[in-house]
């Protein structure tokens, strides 16, 4: 009914510019009798299908209106005489008003419908909106614990007495499973310069078990982390192909990649990046250093625990800070000054996590590199060396130069 009131005065003014014009140009005989029939009956139709049933009956009001005043004479007549033609003209007036007013009506009606549906699914937005923050908050606290992720961190250090290698692989797919709602994970191994072998998976995977550099079935992210030789993470983000973790041997070759291929049906967050990255890098350290540390022992100052020698320290130091700047995770650097004997440091291995690395830099210096820690929990580290080591001085060191 707005809509129609709102008509109401410009229907008015069209009707009289209309129909004036016409009744004005057959007075002054501009136009013959048969075009001014035709022109008043079209005129009729169009005021009729634009608006409706208002628009039919007041064209036939006023087109009667206009017969009676230019042809001065009794309407009737007039309508008796050409009645057939009349009453066609009568009928479709009415039948496209009806028409034109029907589907205004329906048109109003589905406007309505939709606005209620859109209200209730407003309603229900709101409702699951909340409810899914419920889940949300659940889902931090409970699964994506990133302030203190301790359980997969004490499953990942048990990787470390697993010697199989098939258990090995099967069991880090599982980790990512189990903690980071990976549900499609391989692992490839390098044959020569540009052929990869799935050696392990979880998951129906999509990926063939051979694939070759210049395949189209060949993930971007395993090009990128066979060149680079880095963790891979994507700068835009999707369910699938979201990871690459490259495994290297101590003299940087390229030996297995890890690709994580799918996450589970939970969005993509903050949160669950933040798990992932904790994650590929206690993964890529631990086993890393468990299937080379034949290799690293002759870069180590001692057989039982991995301690870079003098001789080799500062390109190892350089590669980790580089890297932990690269990504955006916080590191920090404790210097050890004191008579440092291998049962020392065999001992402040196991204190410390199993990612941290340990540099001698001289006979009675030793650089620890605490990784992925924030600065609250330094002073608790130093304070737990300062307790086993009283015969040791533990210093926080904030620069390091390696010219």
């Amino acid at each position: 009914m707005k809509v129609l009131f709102s008509k109401l005065p410009m229907l008015a003014i069209e009707l009289a510019a209309v129909y004036g014009a016409v009744g004005y140009l057959y007075v002054q005989k501009w136009i013959p009798p048969s075009l001014f029939f035709l022109v008043i009956a079209f005129s009729g139709l169009m005021f009729s299908l634009y608006y409706g049933t208002v628009g039919a009956f007041s064209s036939a009001t006023l087109s009667i209106f206009l017969l009676f005043w230019t042809l001065q004479e009794n309407i009737l007549v007039f309508l008796s005489n050409y009645y057939i033609e009349t009453s066609f003209l009568a009928a479709g007036l009415l039948v496209t008003g009806f028409i034109k007013s029907g589907l205004e009506r329906r048109i109003v009606g589905t406007e309505i419908g939709n606005r209620i549906v859109n209200e209730r699914l407003e309603r229900l937005t709101v409702e699951l909106s909340e409810k899914d923050k419920a889940l949300q908050d659940a889902f931090q606290e409970v699964l994506t614990d990133m302030e203190s992720p301790r359980i997969m961190y004490q499953t990942i250090r048990r990787l470390e007495y697993i010697t199989d290698r098939e258990t090995l692989f099967n069991e880090i797919l599982y980790i990512l499973y189990s903690h980071c709602h990976v549900d499609k994970s391989s692992i490839y191994e390098t044959k020569g310069e540009n052929r990869f072998q799935r050696v392990a998976s979880f998951g129906a995977s999509t990926l063939p078990d051979r694939l070759r550099w210049k395949s189209e079935k060949m993930p971007e992210v395993m090009r990128v982390a066979r060149v680079e030789k880095e963790i891979v993470i994507p700068t835009r983000f999707n369910h699938r192909f979201i990871m690459a973790i490259p495994l290297l041997s101590s003299s940087d070759n390229l030996l297995y990649i890890l690709l994580i291929e799918e996450i589970r049906f939970i969005n993509l967050n903050e949160s669950l990046l933040n798990l992932l990255k904790a994650a590929a890098f206690w993964i890529k350290h631990v086993v890393e250093g468990h299937f080379h540390r034949e290799e690293f022992l002759p870069l180590s100052a001692f057989d039982s625990v991995i301690v870079y020698r003098p001789g080799v320290f500062k390109k190892a130091l350089r590669q980790s800070i580089v890297s932990h700047k690269k990504y955006g995770l916080p590191y920090a650097c404790l210097e050890v000054k004191g008579v440092i004997s291998e049962d020392s440091c065999k001992q402040m291995a196991s204190i410390l996590r199993v990612h941290d690395e340990l540099f001698l830099i001289a006979d009675n210096r030793l650089l620890i590199l605490l990784t992925m820690i924030s600065e609250n929990n330094v002073a608790l580290v130093r304070k737990r060396l300062n307790g086993a080591f009283s015969d040791l001085r533990i210093e926080r060191r904030r620069k390091i130069r390696f010219s």
